[in-house]
């Protein structure tokens, strides 16, 4: 009788209503999300290879990339002259080689300076506001009102031509618009409800925009 009034065997092999929770995956990071995108795989790999190849240039071709033969000049592949010559006489294959380092040292230069001013100034001015940011966004439109050539043109007519001097100054081109950008996506998450939960957890502000923001 007392299964009967309980519900009977139907109550009894019931399910129970709590469901343990599922444990959710960790996120992926970023080294993984990267490897699951098959053309970053092969565009960094492809760097790499240049790379490799510019810096073992000294190793690949005893020519000079400079150096010209007018006797030499539009040779065939072949010989000392693996990819042929120019018009002037000039080995292609150690143009090739030591341009490629001059690109890539020369891009290294604008990434690194571009990032260095414009990634933190743009936590920065996104995270705290008030004057840094009315004062840094005022300097990131000045710069970026300017034309960039006007700019490297008077800046060599000064200091002489370079070619880290020339990239150096693309580099602090380039930086108010990585600023702007940092700065926005800094004030669209600055709000969020776990960046005000990490706060009255007492993370510091320096924690809470490495970790969180």
């Amino acid at each position: 009788m007392s299964l009967l009034s309980d519900g009977g065997p139907a109550a009894a092999a019931a399910p129970s209503s709590s469901v343990a929770p599922t444990a959710v995956p960790p996120r992926a990071g970023v080294a993984r999300r990267f490897l699951r995108k098959p053309v970053a795989v092969a565009s960094l790999v492809w760097l790499l290879l240049v790379a490799l190849l510019a810096a073992a240039a000294p190793l690949l071709t005893s020519a000079s990339p400079t150096a010209s033969s007018i006797t030499n000049a539009l040779a065939p592949f072949g010989g000392d002259n693996p990819l042929g010559t120019d018009g002037l006489g000039r080995d292609v294959l150690a143009q090739l080689l030591y341009g490629a380092r001059t690109s890539l040292v020369g891009a290294l230069i604008v990434v690194v300076v571009a990032l260095g001013l414009g990634l933190p100034a743009g936590v920065l001015a996104g995270y705290y506001r008030g004057r840094f940011d009315a004062a840094a966004s005022w300097v990131a439109n000045l710069v970026m009102a300017q034309p960039a050539i006007i700019i490297l043109l008077v800046v060599l007519a000064q200091f002489g031509r370079s070619t880290e001097l020339a990239m150096l100054v693309f580099g602090v081109v380039i930086a108010p618009g990585v600023f702007r950008l940092v700065r926005a996506s800094i004030i669209a998450v600055r709000g969020e409800l776990y960046v005000d939960a990490a706060r009255v957890a007492g993370l510091s502000d320096p924690r809470i925009m490495r970790r969180h923001v």
